[in-house]
């Protein structure tokens, strides 16, 4: 505050010697200086003092201190001023930086400060956000994601108005999905299909794009033709956190084996007609010849 003066008069019958001496009401002390601390006043004269403030580690409140003039010169020692110094709670404001744009497996250390040094607050204002730890903040999905930074303030301290930082957080991508259906495969025969890696919970489905066969069961590749090759993609399926991810596996048609069965002839006239039987595993039509 603004230094104020305190005048005194000396009306008595000769000069006199004066000191200042300064006592505090009880919690802050040393905030005031009466100047000079100590002078002469001559007859029928008068002075003044100046009374001077220091803040320095002076809490916000009222508080009080009390000055005392004295002389041993004087019949109406001592005179005493009392000065009353009241401090408001000072303001303060939060600087709190966007984080920016997000994916979903990030951690971010939230950081901001008070213009009073206090340690400021954060709280997930809306989406799928979660803090741990005071200043750790992960997610739980994709979306619009509000954090809040709060001071509330103490003694000294008026509460800083709170801000809010908005920022968007993406699906992050899946690591690579491992793809590699057994290769050649028989015709007729049935492949249980599986993958390796990929991120997430979202399942993982098969599909042909080319080639003859088929998925049967969701996880079978049955190959409907001996030759050429199958061409089978395994998706996985986004879910919250994860995009969906796709690999491509090839498998060569092979022509399958079969036997022929065909039971063993006896001896024969040569005037003989005999009717030939055969079967062959495949369901084919056998055919026969004199070797």
């Amino acid at each position: 505050p603004a230094a104020q003066s305190v005048a005194m008069t000396n009306v008595g019958i000769s000069g006199f010697t004066y000191t200042n001496v300064i006592t505090y009401s009880a919690g802050a002390s040393g905030w005031l200086a009466a100047v000079p601390g100590a002078g002469t006043v001559a007859l029928g004269g008068a002075t003044a003092w100046t009374n001077l403030v220091d803040l320095a580690g002076v809490s916000a409140g009222t508080h009080s201190a009390t000055v005392a003039v004295t002389s041993v010169d004087a019949t109406n020692s001592p005179q005493t001023v009392t000065v009353t110094l009241t401090v408001g709670q000072a303001a303060q404001t939060i600087a709190f930086g966007n984080p920016g744009a997000q994916e979903t497996t990030n951690e971010v250390g939230l950081s901001a400060t008070a213009t009073s040094g206090l340690a400021v607050t954060f709280a997930v204002g809306s989406g799928p956000g979660s803090i741990a730890g005071g200043t750790n903040l992960t997610f739980t999905g994709a979306g619009t994601v509000s954090i809040v930074a709060s001071q509330a303030g103490n003694g000294n301290w008026l509460a800083a108005a709170s801000v809010t930082q908005s920022f968007a957080v993406a699906k992050a991508e899946q690591a690579a999905l491992g793809f590699a259906p057994a290769s050649p495969q028989t015709y007729g025969t049935t492949n249980g299909l599986a993958t390796t890696g990929g991120s997430g919970t979202g399942p993982v489905s098969y599909a042909v794009t080319s080639g003859g066969g088929s998925i049967v069961g969701g996880t079978n590749l049955v190959m409907t033709t001996g030759t050429g090759s199958v061409v089978v993609v395994a998706t996985k399926a986004a879910d919250a956190m994860y995009l969906s991810t796709a690999a491509t596996g090839t498998v060569n048609c092979a022509k399958a084996g079969q036997a022929i069965a065909f039971g063993a002839i006896g001896d024969q006239f040569w005037t003989n007609r005999l009717g030939l039987a055969a079967t062959a595993s495949s369901g084919l039509g056998v055919s026969f010849a004199v070797a």
